[in-house]
């Protein structure tokens, strides 16, 4: 019974990545990641961030920077996470003709980690976020992302490890202030699918494949990212 969960999500997934390439535009982007952590096992706080750089075409056309960290509290003998975070993002728009704006987005976010038998991880997050936009109202929006892991040539996440990794996220406007402008309340889907290494228990590489889908439009999206997670020398 413990196996029926992660197994459908798969299928779900993998079924839902088919089905949107062939129901979309051929256009692709990339978005290239590096993922960090900061955590010493004797302490329940820690720092958590991410720098990304996001490109309109694969090789070229800056769409996006993002700088993000966060401080977050882990409850000593329990794997859920809680966070509270800041974001700088940079934003620029498609073509020659650049027009750019920058986003300070504020967050909350709970994740709830869970294992299903021995290979599969799934972690379910959900995000608040407090987004102040340039030149336009402040705005809050809702994210909620379900993740599975499957370690493939051994039966737990550790050294020299082949893995593969989904995850789909929805997010959904919650409310913009200042105005009487109702946003869409869709915002966006990123539905994504990756094999990955594990070079170490601390340092990952995924190579993997997005269908992007937002309110205004629909895309390929090229991701490559590195997670690592830093663990500080206990001193005598």
């Amino acid at each position: 019974m413990k196996l029926k969960l992660p197994l459908l999500l798969i299928t779900v997934l993998c079924s839902s990545l088919l089905t949107t390439a062939q129901q979309t535009k051929t256009e692709s982007g990339a978005w290239y990641l590096l993922v960090w952590k900061l955590k010493s096992p004797e302490k329940a706080f820690g720092l958590q961030g991410d720098f990304q750089l996001r490109l309109w075409e694969v090789g070229n056309d800056l769409e996006q920077t993002m700088a993000r960290m966060g401080c977050f509290y882990q409850p000593k003998g329990r794997k859920e996470m809680y966070t509270a975070g800041y974001a700088n993002i940079q934003t620029e728009s498609y073509g020659s003709a650049k027009n750019r704006f920058n986003e300070n987005r504020y967050y909350i976010e709970a994740l709830l980690p869970q294992k299903a038998g021995k290979r599969f991880i799934v972690k379910h997050r959900l995000r608040h976020e407090y987004r102040f936009i340039q030149n336009r109202d402040f705005s809050t929006r809702y994210r909620q992302a379900i993740f599975l892991t499957v370690p493939i040539s051994s039966q737990e996440m550790q050294a020299k490890t082949i893995f593969l990794s989904f995850y789909n996220e929805i997010f959904l406007n919650e409310r913009v202030f200042g105005t009487n402008r109702q946003a869409s309340f869709f915002d966006q889907n990123r539905l994504y699918g990756a094999v990955g290494y594990a070079f170490t228990k601390q340092t990952k590489l995924q190579v993997g494949a997005m269908q992007h889908n937002t309110n205004r439009w629909s895309k390929h999206q090229l991701q490559i990212g590195i997670n690592h997670t830093f663990v500080p020398t206990s001193t005598p």
